[in-house]
């Protein structure tokens, strides 16, 4: 890496593990992140190539699923297989060697352009939305929360006015049907008063018919 940019962008794999759709995913996540002339600058580096071997990854990635053939096709099939655990010195410098040939190669691709201030660029608009992005959400939470304490509060309320108001009708259909008892009664009352006046009224009439009915002695 130089001062004034980067020269390269490793995509360290392990040989040993199967090369997942995740894996892939970081691929087109860093290109989201940095914009698509990352991947000029990209070189996929697998490991343990002691325990894989340069013909066994060739057959592996000439068979491989779709996702990783695309990510090397991204790439420009800058492919290089490290054995992090030999201890041969010599090894140790060619597999070194043929990591920094391809290095130049991709820089020679890029016409010596580092990639740099597109890279702080990116970096930069990325925190700015991820920034803006945290801040609607939380004015979005904050006003959700705020609209259901608001609509908690009246719900609690209407229930709190309903059941005033059944009270309040229980109330009102008790006294109405004591008031409608009373007049009921003294309606009744009433009714056996008239009755009462209705046979006697009789008897009156009765009397003063059998004394009309009687002969009258003469003088």
């Amino acid at each position: 890496m130089a001062k004034d940019g980067i020269h390269a962008v490793l995509m360290v794999f392990c040989a040993t593990s199967r090369f997942s759709r995740e894996d892939s995913s970081t691929i087109e996540t860093i290109k989201e992140l940095f914009g698509e002339k990352i991947v000029d600058h990209m070189i996929l580096v697998f490991t343990y190539g002691d325990l894989v071997g340069e013909t066994k990854l060739n057959s592996m990635l000439t068979n491989a699923p779709d996702y990783l053939q695309k990510s090397i096709e991204l790439c420009k099939n800058r492919v290089v297989l490290f054995d992090n655990m030999t201890k041969d010195r010599r090894l140790q410098v060619n597999q070194l060697d043929k990591l920094l040939h391809v290095v130049d190669s991709a820089n020679s691709n890029n016409g010596g352009k580092l990639f740099s201030d597109q890279m702080r660029t990116g970096i930069k608009e990325a925190h700015a939305r991820e920034h803006e992005v945290e801040e609607k959400l939380n004015i979005t939470v904050d006003k959700l929360q705020e609209q259901l304490m608001e609509e908690q509060d009246a719900r609690l309320e209407a229930e709190r006015l309903a059941a005033e108001a059944r009270l309040q009708s229980d109330k009102d259909i008790r006294k109405l049907k004591k008031h409608l008892g009373k007049e009921n009664e003294a309606f009744e009352m009433m009714i056996e008063k008239i009755k009462g006046w209705k046979v006697i009224n009789n008897q009156i009439s009765s009397s003063y018919l059998d004394v009309l009915a009687r002969p009258q002695r003469e003088v």
